[in-house]
């Protein structure tokens, strides 16, 4: 194992810098800020002058919001390389962050003679449009790699000329073309079409300095014309020197003085490595020195095009990584609004929630969406003489196991209530769009099966409001119920979800400890205790739950039970019953165990002292 680190270990440190550049821009579209970060500042460690590496830390600053950062690195690259298109191009980026339009134009018009000239014309058609413009047809022929850019800044500049019917295909391409979770902002620079606030950015903080430290501030003055490269007095066992400059042979003088001139307008503008190699009469070397040299020459050559592929590969890479895109929020707000104007009454919904799963806060989208209603106190039973049950299925959907599940209820003609995490509706619209199309009640289990009591405000509306945006996109069914993953829920969110209309919905049986068991054990201990008007939580994930389906369903059925989805469960109960404070709600529990002692595992599923834990704010008193 020893021996396989080490091999490891000294691989990754031979690793180049365009393959470091690949590694850390790919942990940035991951989200992984910070990550990418680190390892970018490993990388400079070992070759803080190397100005791709350089490039990647700017990129990495900007993509998370520290525009002086990203500012200061990119003019030490614009200083060593002149003509590196990317620095340019990162220094116009960060004008137009600060809201300087004709300084980003003229750095955009200048990088795209050496850069991406794609990326260059959409930021300079973006500068324009902030400063008046309203003709940007031009961004329509850029590559597909910019589809989203262009269709958005397209659309919105076609709305701005009034033409909201031209607009909205526009503004729909743009949404489809996005990257990465549709109800999250991307990483990166994004376009928010607001003059006052230019840009957006969707990484995630980091601390500031981060790369403090490693890149050296001392950056040597630049020459021009000729220079005198020497080695010195030389010696008596001197046979010969070897100049070299960028790694390739300049000349080899055999005589003294072991001196050469050097013409720096022969080479591009920017950082050359100069090396002076003295060998002795045998041949064998005898010293070496080496040092940076950065030349500025008014006639100096364009640099050579990057023929190195995986140099080329790290450039794409960088360049994808700063692209503009649109926000996806202000595009989502857009598209809403055009929807309204042109009478789409469907889009309008559509659109408004996910603008809700973006923004929440976003002005009159409350109102627009769910009016004066608020969501009731938290349901635990139904009518308790009504022989009746609801099945729910937590988490999902899950290929493999929600088919099945879906293949036992048709066939025993039972609809049941699925709470879904919207993560995995997003995953699999397919077969969230058969589980509506089967006749199944589909609710709301989180976007990302967080415990929502520990989390701020907005970010308990954001999980909710991302479910219930994935399943109205995939089925076209609005949502009125939640269920809180864990069963943690609190005073904060259940207010959270009453301001969008939605219900708390927990349980009577619990049977998660023995979905774990086994199906026979499952199926007799939900048979045995469930109760008129109970709310039996089982999962949608796990086998056992399918094979023990069946057995549930005929022994609930001989002891004359039937079924009901939560809709229909909640649609019984007296209205007073459903609007009374959640304060009330504090009364015997519905689940209390049957009689006969259960075992300890049974116990803990009933009481939810296993996963499933309410808070003391929202659960009944037994």
């Amino acid at each position: 194992m020893a021996g396989f680190l080490a091999l490891w270990a000294a691989g990754a440190h031979a690793a180049t810098p365009a393959r470091q550049v690949e590694d850390a821009i790919t942990l940035l579209r991951r989200g992984d800020s910070r990550g990418a970060a680190l390892a970018a500042r490993r990388s400079l460690a070992a070759a803080p002058r190397e100005p791709l590496l350089n490039n990647l830390a700017a990129a990495i600053l900007f993509s998370t919001g520290d525009v002086e950062g990203a500012a200061r690195l990119w003019s030490v690259v614009r200083e060593e390389q002149p003509g590196d298109g990317l620095a340019v191009y990162g220094l116009g980026l960060t004008a137009l962050a600060r809201r300087g339009g004709p300084e980003a134009r003229r750095l955009f018009e200048q990088a795209s003679r050496t850069g991406d000239r794609g990326a260059c014309l959409l930021a300079l058609r973006y500068a324009e449009m902030l400063e008046g413009a309203r003709d940007v047809d031009s961004v329509l022929g850029l590559p597909t790699s910019l589809a989203a850019g262009a269709h958005g800044l397209q659309g919105v500049a076609l709305l701005r000329r009034g033409e909201a019917a031209r607009a909205m295909p526009e503004l729909t391409a743009a949404l489809a073309a996005m990257p990465g979770d549709p109800y999250a902002e991307p990483g990166g620079p994004l376009m928010t079409f607001r003059p006052e606030e230019p840009l957006a950015f969707g990484g995630r903080p980091l601390s500031r300095g981060i790369f403090a430290g490693v890149v050296s501030a001392a950056r040597g003055p630049a020459v021009s014309g000729t220079v005198m490269l020497s080695a010195g007095e030389g010696g008596a066992d001197t046979g010969y020197v070897v100049f070299r400059v960028d790694a390739g042979l300049s000349s080899i003088i055999n005589s003294p003085p072991y001196r050469m001139a050097w013409d720096t307008a022969s080479v591009p503008n920017g950082l050359h490595h100069v090396e002076v190699i003295v060998y002795d009469r045998q041949g064998q070397e005898m010293r070496r020195t080496m040092r940076d040299v950065r030349t500025a020459n008014e006639r100096a050559p364009a640099p050579p095009p990057v023929r190195d592929m995986s140099t080329a590969r790290a450039m794409d890479a960088l360049w994808s990584a700063l692209a503009l895109l649109p926000s996806r929020a202000s595009v989502c707000a857009a598209a809403w609004q055009t929807a309204r104007q042109i009478g789409d009454t469907a889009g309008f919904e559509r659109l408004g929630l996910a603008l809700a799963a973006l923004e929440p806060g976003y002005p009159g989208l409350r109102e627009a969406l769910v009016g004066a209603a608020v969501g009731g106190p938290a349901l635990w039973r139904g009518v308790p003489n009504e022989p009746v049950v609801a099945l729910t299925f937590d988490d999902g959907p899950k290929p493999g196991i929600t088919d099945q599940l879906l293949a036992v209820l048709a066939r025993e003609g039972i609809a049941a209530t699925f709470f879904v995490i919207g993560r995995h509706t997003t995953e699999y619209p397919d077969l969230t769009r058969r589980m509506a199309e089967a006749g199944m009640q589909i609710e709301n289990h989180s976007y990302t099966h967080a415990n929502l009591t520990i989390l701020p405000p907005e970010g308990v509306e954001r999980e909710l409001l991302r479910t219930r945006a994935s399943v109205m996109a995939a089925s076209g069914k609005a949502m009125r119920y939640f269920r809180p993953p864990g069963g943690n829920i609190n005073g904060l969110v259940a207010q959270r979800a009453a301001h969008w209309g939605m219900t708390p919905v927990m349980w009577s049986v619990n049977g998660e400890a023995i979905e774990k068991v086994g199906a026979d054990r499952l199926a007799s201990f939900i048979v045995k205790r469930a109760m008129p008007g109970a709310i039996i939580l089982l999962h949608n994930g796990r086998s056992t739950t399918v094979q023990a389906l069946p057995r549930i369903i005929q022994g609930l059925r001989r002891r004359g039970f039937g079924f009901v989805t939560i809709d229909q469960l909640a649609g019984r109960l007296p209205a007073p019953a459903q609007a009374a404070p959640a304060a009330a709600q504090r009364t015997r529990r519905a689940d209390r165990p049957a009689p006969r002692r259960p075992g300890r595992k049974a116990r803990a599923a009933e009481s939810g002292r296993g996963r499933y834990r309410a808070t003391q704010e929202s659960r009944p008193q037994t």
